[in-house]
């Protein structure tokens, strides 16, 4: 079983020995008398959490905080003062210390924060487990972004995904990578360990568009399920829902969208009672909805209400920088696949790529 390491930083040596002996029954203890020896120590062990005495000789306990931060930013520290010094506290609070603790030490209390912090540390490091097996799965860590456009909007996918809730408009042509931005929002936002739910307007059928977004009651449809059935944003709800090709939503399903957009809440078809849920709403298109405003396909009020924040993602023709970059990526891909050692792409190689049209971008 995981024993937690902790280091005590005191420069009394008789609460350094108290503590050690307390706390060593339960958990791996280091001891250091200053903030300089602490900070020679962290380098060397992979401290889970740190026990730190705000009054130190030397560099004081706010100082060693700051560095500590800078060498092991994932350590818990809990700050110990011997009164209560508010502007200290404070300044302890900002620099990311988890608690404080007044002397004399209250065992009991101390030992409740210590179990809560960890828990708090253990809880952080399985929602980073979390995170990088999305990444794996989705393949997000094989992006290529070579072309100051691809660069961008990646800036603006990061930037997004620390807003709780913006909706996003994603527009490219197909092929070009709108749901690989969608899920990096996903998976750089608070959102991540929830449900990421895709769906494609063009492929639903229009008699079942609105009982597949907002689900129905039981006994809607001859022939459906007898207990009825969760739409896709209820069953996102907490996550993410990615509308992918929305110029092709039906009109009916528009208004719908519209009010839940505006409401956060919908009607499942059949039902009489509104129901909430908590999703961002992404929505991505290979055609500008401007031109579907003007054809009268796309409703302008819905427009506006997707287009909070906009990603533009250019066809492959007009990021050329990325294009022997996705052949050295693909070609690094298939040597693994197939055991080959291909080393680079000639000259001419290169050329003929670039001066290609790319008109199905990666996927032709």
């Amino acid at each position: 079983m995981y024993r937690y390491k902790i280091l005590i930083v005191d420069d009394d040596k008789l609460l350094q020995n108290s503590l050690n002996t307390i706390l060593s029954e339960k958990y791996d203890t280091l001891i250091a008398g200053s903030g300089e020896e602490a900070l020679r120590l962290i380098p060397s062990h992979n401290f889970d959490l740190v026990l730190l005495d705000i009054r130190l000789p030397g560099i004081n306990g706010i100082e060693t905080l700051s560095r500590i931060r800078q060498l092991n930013g994932e350590a818990v520290v809990i700050m110990m003062t011997a009164y209560e010094d508010v502007k200290s506290v404070i300044s302890s609070m900002k620099l990311g210390a988890f608690d404080y603790m007044v002397k004399p030490l209250d065992i009991e209390e101390l030992d409740l924060i210590i179990e809560r912090s960890l828990e708090t540390l253990k809880l952080k490091r399985e929602v980073e487990e979390l995170r990088k097996q999305f990444v794996k799965d989705y393949n997000l860590e094989n992006i290529v972004a070579q072309s100051p456009t691809m660069k961008l909007a990646l800036r603006l996918a990061d930037t997004i995904a620390r807003s709780y809730d913006t909706t996003v408009l994603i527009e490219g042509k197909t092929g070009t990578g709108k749901e690989v931005i969608a899920r990096i929002i996903h998976h750089r936002s608070d959102r991540f360990n929830k449900p990421f739910v895709s769906i494609n307007c063009g492929a639903i059928s229009k008699d079942l568009v609105e009982s597949e977004l907002f689900g129905y009651e039981k006994g809607t449809f001859t022939g459906g399920l007898q207990e009825g059935k969760k739409g896709k944003f209820e069953a996102a709800d907490g996550g993410t829902v990615l509308l992918d090709e929305i110029s092709e939503l039906l009109p009916a399903a528009q208004v719908k969208l519209l009010t839940f957009l505006e409401e956060k809440a919908f009607y499942p078809v059949g039902g009489s009672e509104k129901k909430h849920v908590d999703v961002r709403i992404i929505a991505a298109t290979n055609r500008s909805l401007e031109e579907c405003i003007r054809e009268g396909t796309f409703r302008e009020d819905l427009y506006y209400r997707l287009n909070v924040a906009r990603i533009t993602i250019p066809p492959l023709r007009e990021r050329k920088e990325d294009i022997v970059a996705l052949t050295l990526f693909f070609m690094n891909k298939f040597n693994q696949r197939f055991r080959k050692n291909f080393l680079k792409v000639s000259d001419d190689a290169g050329r003929l790529l670039l001066e290609h049209p790319w008109t199905g971008n990666v996927r032709e």
